[in-house]
């Protein structure tokens, strides 16, 4: 035990800024994956709940056959709910690794959000005179494409 204590010592030594960071990324991360799994639990005793509660519908309905229909109908509701809880447990699994990418990948792609900003700011004035350009442009092929149509027709001729 104090060889595995004096060994986290030594590796962490110079490290606390880095570790500072870790802590603070994870922060967030933490508070969702409990706000989940908060949720989940409140979601399984809910499920557990119905299923109770169905099974008293269903034994007053039984000589009420629609009651029953709904009821059964109500249970097969109920039991694919229910098994969806592992998929969903093996999303909530991946998620921390995915938000770290998707974090990263925000990160990365700042400076050229920051670049593209300046771009998109520079194209504003040519952006700005399209409308009058492309109506000289109407007004040009207008004026020259019947020019161009009695030229094509006389050197076919």
């Amino acid at each position: 035990m104090t060889s595995l204590i004096a060994a986290a010592d030594a590796g962490t030594q110079g490290q606390a800024l880095n570790i500072r960071r870790l802590l603070t990324t994870l922060g967030p991360t933490t508070a969702v994956a409990r706000q989940i799994t908060m949720s989940l639990r409140k979601r399984r005793s809910d499920i557990a709940g119905l299923v109770h509660d169905l099974s008293l519908v269903m034994r007053a309905g039984a000589d009420d056959h629609q009651l029953g229909d709904l009821v059964a109908a109500g249970d097969r509701t109920m039991q694919a709910l229910a098994s969806q809880d592992a998929p969903l447990r093996a999303s909530l699994k991946v998620l921390p690794a995915t938000l770290s990418g998707a974090r990263e990948t925000l990160t990365n792609l700042d400076p050229f959000a920051r670049k593209l900003r300046n771009t998109l700011t520079e194209l504003t004035p040519a952006v700005r005179q399209l409308p009058a350009t492309l109506a000289s442009l109407r007004s040009f092929s207008n004026t020259t494409s019947g020019a161009l149509r009695h030229a094509i027709r006389e050197s076919r001729s």
